[in-house]
């Protein structure tokens, strides 16, 4: 048979010229033998050609449990070069992306993937998988370096869960250097995980049959025509069929072999299977067992392994393989010891031809081989599924072991695994139900919180009410029914185990009774809520019991009397609460991680300080345990922390991972909660176009039911309003989100901050009194710890409208204070701002300057480049309204307001932007820059820049 690569030359052409492009993701589709993997090999060769690094990587139908293992595999050539410390030491000066890989990316993929190509997350039990996802990023931008890399998946149908949520992964996040995905599949073996990754493809390629002419490329000349139209048309157009249905050898003299029965009508594989069969029966025995063994071994398989799975020599193994190969059944690989069949579907039809009980013997044998070997829990557990027997408790260890290690990397794993385990066992064994119980965890863990609840409520069913393990089993499926938005089943739930146990007052009776105080709470029940709460507490009991139930009993006290107004003691049940929360080891924290949540009270009482180090003790402690179902409110937490404190690089992290977390996970409440965190820091980043999208997107994955977080999108589009020269805008979606002048619709947390905006915006549009009620309305709001300081600072902004300066200065100097004891950077920088602006307005402008500049400072240190801008304009404006500096704009040229238009379009702001900065409408913001334009002789707002900053027309006045 001739190697040809026949047809496809118009997909090669266009998968061609999207390469061109850079980056992407494209999919090849097909059936079975369709030429998938041949073009991916095609285009793989142009990619060397263009000088890209090429890695490849292939799914396997038996290896679905490899974590990772499209990856392994496909890093495995490089590996030793990406970790290694110099291995970017030649990297191109353009390339975009990191330059080398650091010392923690190193750790992190030596720890993930063996040096063999296997995944082995074993080797580390603190991985993280969303740390690991970025070290794989970017060890892809080093390998991208010299022009770009082309990476192709084939097979993408059978991939492990891990590969796959990893690859979604860099689709969604990108490298900075070009890379190109380039996977192969078949549409209906895909899974939905599979459609969702695929959605963002650039281009997809599907393969129907070969023509009769193109099929003609593949046959030696001699070959007559009947022998021709008679193959093709068993064939049906596939071009593995085609290639098989040859390889059986009918034509070579002018017929179809007995051995092919075209008349079968069982499927259209059934032809190939009977043609691979011939291939089969032409081998000598020991090569036959050679290639039964090497079905067993795996996609890739070496020959000390095949030597063990087939109980043969190696060198036997090895002649068995040199005949294997002599017939093209399999190839040997271009890099180390390794062979692969040269097809998933003579894999497939070799391991299936072998008998079921040969193959279980066969896969006791790896599995001992593995052993011997050192091999990691992870691939003994692939073989030992197919080998163990019930009743093997070596086995149930070493898949419990597996499992625990894939619980923290691809958790939807663990939980097979331990499931696999648990069935070895008898329904009587009670490490049967301890499995039961962490295979629900896992599938938790995944997202699969409903499969979760129904494994939980049938393992309740059976065990014995006053047992520890029911108590646990039964809060972890209150947990499971809250994500799912069942808070009255949740309740439900807890009622009925509590009930049913025989100690009312026990430790399991007080861990349900806290349970019941979170389920009611988010249930809207308060009432009951602090019923529970007393009862975890010990009504009338002057010291309570200092566990982890305590602590979140008195930080849930603590965030009720936060919002009920009695601050002093909600500071003592906080204090209380986290004496005990940070007495207590990461071992046992672990198993209550919802207790971290009270830190919200602390959020509440301006402590940000504390909240983010106990938010980030419980984003580390679920990391590092794999409870990733709690992972995404903990990163909202400490994103809102980082927020408050003014780190917005840190919050941006948080959200951003947070984001990465709840969309694995299909959590769509949460999802909405960080995505809103996030437009509110791209908004406090100057990124306004950023801002409002994803505002808009969070507007979208809200659920319908109200969240404490549901007007925070719609007071950034109002301020990404207010920024951009729209005031009346502004008001009319606060008024319309907040259902009213009274805010009823936002939390109460957040009105003050609603009244805020819209006096700003009142102001900007030069309606003191409308500006003035809202002042009002922010004093009435009671009780919000903070809201008293808030309509301060409102005051102070009418206040220097009004031209009562120092009045407005004396209370924009006290909310400056109050908040730079509270840490709170962005904040003290706004009120150094207003108080800037108050003391310029009342003549003092050495002291306006001196505020302003620690406003700038506070600023910058935070990250904060729209706030910053603002307060650079102050400074300008303060500056030119001096007498004429040396250097600077010429007063009897522009006016002080052309001055201040000049000064704000050379810092790059729009005309809306300055607008808004100025109280201007646009149309009259086009007027001045027209008549700066006229005066200055300048056609361009670069050209204005240009003038601005080259000294023609003066430098600008020194920051």
């Amino acid at each position: 048979m001739k190697s040809t690569f026949a047809g496809r030359q118009s997909e090669l052409a266009r998968l061609e010229a999207l390469m061109q492009q850079g980056a992407g993701l494209v999919e090849v589709t097909g059936e079975p033998g369709a030429g998938k993997s041949r073009l991916l090999e095609e285009l793989s060769g142009r990619a060397s050609g263009r000088n890209w690094t090429v890695v490849s990587g292939r799914a396997a139908e038996f290896d679905d449990d490899v974590p990772f293992g499209i990856f392994a595999t496909a890093l495995a050539p490089a590996l030793a070069h990406l970790v290694h410390p110099d291995a970017a030491a030649s990297a191109p000066a353009q390339r975009q992306g990191p330059t080398h890989l650091d010392a923690a990316q190193r750790a992190l993929l030596g720890a993930a993937f063996s040096p063999a190509g296997v995944a082995d997350p074993a080797s580390d039990a603190g991985i993280d998988r969303y740390e690991l996802y970025r070290a794989v990023r970017a060890a892809l931008d080093v390998l991208a370096a010299d022009g770009g890399l082309m990476f192709t998946v084939d097979d993408l149908h059978w991939a492990d869960a891990g590969s796959i949520d990893l690859l979604d992964y860099l689709v969604r996040n990108p490298p900075a250097n070009p890379v190109l995905f380039a996977v192969a599949l078949r549409h209906r073996q895909a899974t939905g995980r599979i459609w969702e990754v695929l959605e963002r493809a650039e281009a997809s390629f599907p393969l129907g049959p070969l023509t009769r002419e193109e099929a003609d490329e593949l046959f030696e000349p001699d070959v007559v025509e009947p022998v021709r139209h008679q193959v093709y048309a068993a064939s049906g157009g596939n071009p593995f069929y085609l290639e098989t249905l040859i390889r059986a050898g009918g034509t070579r003299t002018g017929e179809i072999g007995p051995l092919l029965d075209l008349s079968m009508t069982d499927g259209a594989l059934r032809p190939v299977v009977e043609a691979v069969s011939g291939e089969l029966a032409a081998l000598s025995p020991g090569a036959l067992r050679v290639g039964r063994a090497a079905a067993v071994a795996g996609d890739r398989f070496d020959p000390e392994v095949v030597s063990a799975v087939a109980s043969i020599p190696v060198d036997e193994a090895l002649a068995g393989l040199d005949e294997l190969a002599a017939r093209d059944l399999v190839r040997p690989e271009a890099l180390a010891r390794t062979f692969r069949f040269r097809h998933p579907l003579v894999r497939n039809a070799v391991y299936h031809q072998s008998g079921s009980g040969w193959r279980r013997v066969a896969h006791e044998r790896a599995v001992r081989h593995l052993e011997k070997c050192g091999a990691q829990p992870a691939l003994r557990a692939h073989h030992l599924e197919r080998a163990a027997k019930p009743g093997d408790h070596a086995a149930v260890a070493t898949l419990t072991e597996a499992a625990r290690t894939a619980a923290l990397t691809v958790p939807v794993l663990a939980a097979h695994w331990f499931g696999v385990a648990a069935d070895l066992l008898p329904a009587a064994d009670g490490r049967r139900q301890e499995l039961i119980l962490a295979r629900a965890r896992a599938l938790g863990a995944s997202g699969r919180f409903a499969d979760s609840r129904d494994l939980l409520l049938t393992l309740l069913a059976g065990v014995a009410p006053d047992a520890p393990l029911h108590a646990e089993a039964a809060r972890f499926c209150a947990t499971m029914e809250r994500l799912l938005g069942r808070h009255e089943e949740s309740v439900a739930l807890l009622h009925a185990c509590l009930q049913r146990l025989s100690d009312q007052d026990g430790q399991s009776a007080k861990a349900l009774k806290f349970e019941l105080a979170i389920g009611s709470a988010q249930a809207g029940r308060l009432l009951e809520a602090l019923e529970w709460i007393g009862q975890v507490l010990g009504e009338g009991s002057d010291r309570p019991a200092a566990d982890l139930e305590t602590a979140g009993a008195l930080g849930l006290l603590a965030v009720g009397n936060t919002y009920g107004g009695d601050f002093e003691q909600a500071r003592s049940c906080i204090e209380q609460a986290m004496a005990i929360l940070d007495g207590v080891p990461d071992s046992d924290l672990a198993q209550h991680l919802y207790v971290v949540e009270i830190a919200w009270a602390e959020i509440g009482l301006h402590r940000h300080g504390d909240a983010r180090r106990h938010f980030g003790r419980g984003v580390a402690s679920a990391r590092r345990t794999g409870q990733y179902h709690l992972l995404a409110p903990l990163l909202y937490g400490l994103c809102t922390a980082e927020n408050w404190l003014g780190d917005l690089t840190a919050a941006r992290q948080h959200a951003e991972a947070g984001i990465e977390v709840a969309r694995a996970l299909s959590e769509r409440t949460q999802y909405s909660a960080v995505l809103g965190a996030l437009a509110e820091i791209a908004f406090l980043q100057g990124r306004l176009d950023e801002a409002e999208h994803l505002a808009r997107q969070t507007l979208e994955a809200l659920p319908q039911e109200r969240q404490l977080w549901s007007g925070h999108a719609d007071a950034t589009l109002a301020r990404v309003q207010l920024a951009t020269g729209d005031p009346q805008g502004a008001i009319d979606r606060v008024l319309e989100a907040g259902d009213g002048p009274d805010l009823s619709a936002y939390a109460l947390g957040m009105r003050p901050y609603g009244y805020d905006l819209l006096a700003m915006a009142e102001l900007a549009l030069g309606r003191v009194d409308a500006a003035w009620g809202w002042a009002e309305r922010a004093a009435a709001v009671a009780p919000v710890f903070g809201a008293d300081v808030i309509h301060r600072l409102i005051r102070a902004r009418i206040l220097t409208a009004t031209g009562e300066c120092q009045q407005a200065a004396g209370e924009a100097r006290r909310v400056a204070e109050v908040y730079r004891a509270a840490g709170m950077r962005l904040a003290e920088g706004d009120a150094r701002h207003v108080l800037g602006a108050a003391l310029a307005a009342d003549g003092k402008r050495a002291l306006a300057q001196e505020e302003l500049r620690r406003a700038k400072e506070l600023f910058a240190a935070a990250g904060a480049r729209l706030m910053h801008a603002k307060v650079v304009a102050e400074q300008r404006r303060i500056g030119a309204g001096k007498s004429r500096p040396r250097g600077g704009l010429r007063h009897d040229v522009l006016t002080e307001r052309e001055t201040e238009v000049a000064h704000l379009v050379a810092a790059g702001y729009s005309n809306a932007q300055i607008g808004a900065q100025l109280g201007l409408s646009v149309r009259t913001v086009e007027t001045y820059l027209s008549k700066v334009f006229t005066k200055l002789n300048v056609g361009s707002r670069s050209g204005l820049a240009h003038r601005l900053n080259s000294g023609r027309a003066g430098k600008l006045p020194q920051e």
